[in-house]
């Protein structure tokens, strides 16, 4: 490290990083601050990545620590967040602009699992301690289930929190995010990855499950005359073929359950074998891509079956595939 440069308003210094795999130099602008609460110093930095812009920082610095910390409590924050950010997802050009894919409810709901931790103290007062406390909260409180949540199910409750903290920041309303503190608290590492697709043994399995055929089952009962215990099997008719076309949808087509049962007429063309995923029909899904998607022979055998078996219905261009089952 290089030795930092005197100024009487605080210090720069540089240092060298590496970011997106190119070392780079940037300019670390630190001042001390006395902290009337702890009873000392603590150390205030921020990072630049140029010079003059950590000239100009060092000289607001002071005047930033000066100006009083806006006396706001969690329910303040909470009531901002809920109002200008918890609203339906805003796509434009396959990019979501603002809001949330998810449910809002189950937005909203983390927001009250927070407030009922936390309570309603000052945002000040928020330290990383009590964020460390909550993370260790999420993850050793039972589901309904009676079993422990998934690291990626409270993580996304941290991301929540983290998210409020840093718009806090970015409104005065607090110096720093106190989850900035310390070590990460949603570590991704920890999270259990999951492999979507199956194997071709696995698929053929699954084909011939919901192919109509004759299947036994196995039982046992007493003779009703010698009372002695007997092995008997008894064969049925199963028929799931129903379910086919929403299983090739989703093998040939990576289509989505929400794409599946919202999939329209005029999305399929027979001619040109394909499904178009459309703006209009994008907007609803998890990724709000739009795109091309392959119409193979076994989904467009079903797919013609449905709507010729329709036909008699005045099918139109707007009507559901599928919809739900």
């Amino acid at each position: 490290m290089a030795k930092p440069r005197r100024n009487p308003l605080g210090s720069i210094f540089n240092r060298r990083i590496k970011r997106h795999g190119r070392t780079i130099t940037v300019y670390d602008v630190r001042k001390r601050v006395w902290d009337a609460n702890a009873g000392k110093y603590r150390d205030r930095t921020k990072r630049c990545y140029s010079y003059a812009e950590a000239q100009v920082e060092l000289a607001n610095m002071s005047a930033d620590i000066e100006r009083p910390v806006a006396n706001v409590r969690l329910a303040d924050l909470v009531d901002y967040f809920r109002a200008e950010y918890v609203k339906p997802a805003v796509i434009s050009s396959g990019q979501k602009i603002s809001g949330y894919r998810q449910s809002l409810s189950t937005v909203k709901r983390y927001l009250a699992e927070i407030s009922e931790f936390f309570g309603n103290p000052p945002l000040a007062s928020i330290t990383y301690e009590d964020c460390r406390r909550f993370r260790e909260h999420l993850a050793t409180t039972p589901t309904k289930n009676g079993t422990l949540p998934a690291a990626s199910t409270y993580h996304k409750k941290l991301s929540i929190l983290s998210k409020m903290l840093n718009i806090a920041v970015r409104l005065g309303w607090i110096d720093h995010s106190p989850m900035t503190r310390g070590p990460g608290l949603i570590k991704g590492s920890a999270e259990r990855k999951r492999n979507r697709m199956l194997t071709y043994d696995e698929e053929e399995r699954l084909v011939a499950a919901c192919v109509p055929h004759y299947a036994e089952i196995a039982y046992s009962r007493r003779h009703k005359n010698t009372g002695k215990p007997e092995q008997l099997i008894k064969r049925y008719w199963v028929d799931r073929s129903i379910l086919l076309p929403f299983i090739y949808c989703s093998l040939d087509a990576a289509m989505r359950r929400g794409e599946i049962y919202d999939l329209r007429w005029w999305q399929v063309d027979f001619t040109n074998r394909v499904i178009y995923l459309t703006k209009e029909a994008a907007a609803a899904t998890k990724t709000g891509a739009e795109g091309i998607l392959p119409l193979t022979d076994r989904l467009a055998f079903h797919l013609l079956e449905i709507r010729n078996i329709r036909n008699s219905r005045n099918i139109g261009p707007n009507d559901l595939v599928l919809g739900r089952v």
